[in-house]
C-alpha cells in the first residue's frame, strides 16, 4: 500500500514529477553567442538556492497541476517539523517528532489522528512529504545539475528579464524553454529521460532578486496530444522557527480514509489528464455525487449546478438550493428536496410554474407495491434509498440531462 502524494494526478505521479525535478537540474540552453543570458541565468540559479541554509522556517505554497489545487504548509523548528497538506479531497498533517511521528487526516468530515512511527506500509509516503522541506545536499546538487545542462545547450533561456508582481509581491520574471528531444543517452539515463518522457517544456520563474526566494514558477507541455499545466506559488515564507504543537487525541484510524482517499484521488487524476471541457466536468460530477460531496461540485466548471442537483436526492440538504448560481437549476433543486422529503411544500419555492406539476408529481408518497407483486430487476431503474423515500437517481439524471426539461432553457440562453 502506498500513499504518495504524487497520485493526486496521474500526471504529478508520471510526469509533473519529473519535469519539476527538470526545473532544479535543467537550466536553459546558452543562445548565439551575441545574445547575453547572463543576468537570466544568474537569476535562475539564485532561484535555485531558495531555502538554503534555513532550519527554522514556515513555508507556505500551492500547486495547481492541471487544474487541480494542492496547498502545503511546512513548518521547520529545530529537529522537530509539521507538515500540512490540502487537496480538494482531504486535508492532512503530519508531524515528525523527536520521539513520534503522528499524523491526521480529515476527509469526508471526519477527523482522525494516529501515531504511525512503526507503520511500516506509510514508509514511502511519510518519506515523499519528508522530502519537500528543504536540503541543503539537494539545493547544491540541483545548481550542479543546473550549471552542466545550461552548458550541454539542453534549454533555450530567453535573455530578458521582466519586472513583475505575483499577488502584490514585486519579482522579476524569466522565461526558458527545456528541450530534451536531442539529449546523448548518457544524459537521458542521468537525468531519467525515457522514450515516452515529454521532450518539451515551456518554463516560467518569477524570483525576488533582493532575497531570492521563488515567487512563482511554471510549465506546460503536451503529452499523447493532451496539454498539461504546472503552476507553483509562494504564498509566505518566514525564516523563523515557529511553534509544533502535536495533538494528544490520538488512537484513530488514518489507515482506511488514506486509503479512500487514495483510490478517489486516482479517479480525479485520469479525470484531470485525461479528460478536457465538458468531459472534465462530467468526470468530476460523477466523483462528487459517489461520494456525496456537494464542494466537489465547485470542480465540475460548467457543470457545477448540475453537480449540486444531482447530490440533493443522496444527501436531502436544502442548503445546496440556495447556492445555485441558475435559476431554473434552484427549481431543480427545490423538486428534488419535494421528492427526496415526500413534501409538496418545497414546491412553492419552484419559481418556473411550468415545473409545478412536475414538482407535485414527485412529492407525492411511494404506494408500496402489493405483497405478491416483485419489483422489475435490472439496471435501469438503480436507487438510493433517503431515509422514508426511495429516489430513483437514474430518472432523476435523465430529466436533468434529458428531452425537454427546463434546463434547455439554460442551454439556450448559453447559462446552463
Amino acid at each position: 500500500m502506498e500513499y504518495q502524494e504524487k497520485i493526486l494526478l496521474l500526471v504529478t505521479a508520471l510526469l509533473v514529477v519529473l519535469a519539476v525535478y527538470f526545473t532544479l537540474s535543467a537550466p536553459a540552453a546558452r543562445p548565439p553567442e551575441n545574445i547575453s543570458t547572463a543576468d537570466a541565468e544568474a537569476l535562475l540559479l539564485k532561484g535555485l538556492s531558495f531555502g538554503a541554509g534555513q532550519e527554522n522556517y514556515t513555508y507556505a505554497y500551492r500547486e495547481l497541476s492541471d487544474g487541480y489545487r494542492t496547498s502545503y504548509v511546512l513548518t521547520k523548528n529545530g529537529n522537530e517539523s509539521m507538515i500540512e497538506i490540502q487537496n480538494p479531497l482531504s486535508s492532512k498533517t503530519a508531524y515528525f517528532l523527536s520521539n513520534d511521528t503522528i499524523l491526521c487526516i480529515t476527509y469526508g468530515g471526519n477527523e482522525s489522528c494516529a501515531s504511525v512511527q512503526n507503520e511500516k506500509d506509510l514508509v514511502n509516503y511519510l518519506n515523499s512529504l519528508r522530502a519537500k522541506f528543504f536540503s541543503d545536499a539537494i539545493i547544491q546538487r540541483n545548481k550542479d545539475d543546473m550549471s552542466y545542462l545550461v552548458y550541454q545547450g539542453y534549454a533555450r533561456l530567453s535573455p530578458g528579464l521582466a519586472p513583475k508582481s505575483v499577488e502584490g509581491k514585486a519579482c522579476t520574471g524569466l522565461a526558458y524553454t527545456l528541450d530534451f528531444s536531442n539529449m546523448s543517452i548518457s544524459d537521458a539515463a542521468r537525468f531519467g529521460v525515457g522514450i515516452t518522457t515529454p521532450k518539451v517544456f515551456s518554463w516560467e520563474m518569477c524570483v525576488d532578486n533582493a532575497t531570492g526566494y521563488t515567487m512563482q514558477k511554471s510549465f506546460n507541455y503536451t503529452y499523447e496530444g493532451i496539454p498539461h499545466s504546472y503552476l507553483f506559488t509562494l504564498v509566505s515564507y518566514i525564516p523563523q522557527p515557529a511553534l509544533i504543537a502535536a495533538p494528544e487525541n490520538l488512537g484513530g484510524d488514518v489507515i482506511t480514509p488514506l486509503l479512500n482517499e487514495k483510490e478517489q484521488q486516482m479517479r480525479m487524476a485520469n479525470c484531470y489528464t485525461g479528460k478536457q471541457g465538458d468531459e472534465l466536468d462530467r468526470c468530476i460530477a460523477a466523483i462528487a455525487l459517489d461520494n456525496r460531496r456537494k464542494d466537489l461540485c465547485e470542480y465540475a466548471g460548467g457543470r457545477r449546478d448540475r453537480c449540486l442537483v444531482s447530490i440533493v436526492p443522496v444527501t436531502r440538504d436544502p442548503t445546496i438550493c440556495t447556492a445555485m448560481a441558475s435559476g431554473s437549476y434552484r427549481d431543480d433543486c427545490y423538486i428534488e428536496l419535494a421528492g427526496a422529503y415526500k413534501n409538496s411544500s418545497w414546491c412553492a419555492s419552484v419559481l418556473n410554474t411550468s415545473k409545478t406539476g412536475f414538482c407535485m408529481n414527485v412529492s407525492l408518497p411511494v404506494v408500496p407495491l402489493p405483497q405478491n407483486v416483485t419489483p422489475a430487476q435490472g439496471g435501469g431503474n438503480a436507487s438510493n434509498s433517503t431515509g422514508n423515500s426511495t429516489v430513483d437517481i437514474n430518472k432523476f439524471l435523465n430529466y436533468i440531462e434529458g428531452q425537454g426539461d427546463a434546463n434547455a432553457t439554460n442551454r439556450s440562453n448559453g447559462t446552463g
